[in-house]
């Protein structure tokens, strides 16, 4: 059984990987932290200081 996909707006992205960087703790405590899958989290966090996608 597939559990459904969570959708989270560009908003929440934004201010999880802002979170992030200015919180000092490392990628999984901060997923923990916004309940979040931390693979979740890395994806935007690169993404951000890759593209500059989320600003």
């Amino acid at each position: 059984m597939e559990l459904p996909r969570t959708q989270y707006s560009q908003e929440f992205r934004k201010k999880s990987v802002k979170f992030f960087k200015a919180s000092g703790l490392t990628l999984v405590e901060a997923a923990k932290r916004l309940s979040l899958p931390k693979g979740t989290l890395k994806t935007w966090f690169m993404l951000k200081n890759g593209e500059n996608w989320l600003q």
